[in-house]
């Protein structure tokens, strides 16, 4: 059975509260993304970022990017 977060999140015009369902993998790259921030002005201390980082080839991965202009450009 996937994990759900139950989030309340406040309507400031109605004051009323409803509900989302975060599922295990929006709760994942959230995570993905807090790793990725937390104490950026450091060295990356999470290794599997930092392979990402170095193998990753954008030209493989184009057809993934919505502007592909700007990639081919720089």
């Amino acid at each position: 059975m996937a994990s759900i977060l139950t989030v309340k999140v406040q309507d400031l015009n109605m004051k009323t509260y409803m509900s989302l369902a975060a599922d295990k993998v929006f709760l994942t790259k959230q995570q993905n993304i807090l790793q990725l921030v937390h104490r950026l002005h450091q060295k990356n201390i999470f290794m599997d970022q930092v392979d990402v980082g170095n193998t990753y080839d954008i030209e493989a991965h184009i057809n993934n990017y919505k502007v592909r202009i700007a990639i081919k450009i720089c």
